[in-house]
């Protein structure tokens, strides 16, 4: 049988409290055995959207996606 597997999806600004909880959380849903994945979105939703109301967001630069979430407990991250 395959390790389970829990995606969290979102906007992900950084690793604040708040997506540590959701990482934490995750990590909680699947053991230690199991794959947690941060799935971000670049850019913003709303700049696509609403970009007038669109949160103000630096960048992300091209080339590999950085291991930002790793430190937090996630097994991998990418871009959407």
């Amino acid at each position: 049988m395959l390790p389970s597997t829990a995606v969290t999806i979102g906007a992900f600004d950084g690793v604040h409290l708040g997506h540590a909880a959701l990482v934490a959380a995750a990590r909680d849903a699947v053991g230690d055995r199991g794959r947690v994945v941060a799935l971000c979105f670049e850019p913003h939703p709303m700049a696509v959207l609403r970009p007038d109301a669109a949160p103000a967001r630096s960048e992300r630069q091209p080339g590999p996606v950085p291991d930002r979430f790793s430190p937090s407990g996630t097994d991998a991250d990418d871009w959407l």
